[in-house]
């Protein structure tokens, strides 16, 4: 069976701002303007979230996987929605993973391209001029 590959859309990337909640789909890349940072959503890792329709003692975690590009340079990194890390640094930016939508229901497959993240970036420190 061929293996699946995320089909990933650059074109016209959605903007969104500092501190601002933003909602970004599996696929696609963000760009924060002011600050020529962006954040591409490449996949969700894992989904083992307790579906909607069963009791497991466990609620489980999903995991999406990151690029973060910034001056020319860049980072992956995997973010949590239970588990740990829910956050990251890079550069002087802190990127929170809030949420991921949908959540799992029982016996329904969910398919990449329809998972969503809302995300919410924070400066860390003050922005320098050169």
């Amino acid at each position: 069976m061929p293996m699946l590959v995320p089909i990933i859309s650059y074109e016209n990337p959605p903007t969104a701002n500092l501190n601002e909640e933003f909602r970004l789909k599996a696929g696609q890349q963000v760009e924060l303007p002011n600050e020529n940072f962006k954040i591409s959503f490449i996949s969700v890792i894992e989904d083992s979230r307790c579906p909607i329709g069963l009791n497991l003692s466990a609620e489980g975690n999903a995991e999406v996987l990151l690029i973060f590009y910034h001056n020319g340079q860049e980072m992956e990194a995997a973010l949590n929605t239970n588990d740990h890390p829910k956050s990251v640094l890079f550069k002087d930016y802190q990127i929170t993973l809030n949420r991921l939508d949908p959540y799992p229901i029982h016996q329904k497959i969910i398919f990449h391209g329809c998972y969503t993240a809302t995300f919410v970036v924070k400066r860390m420190r003050a922005k320098t001029y050169s």
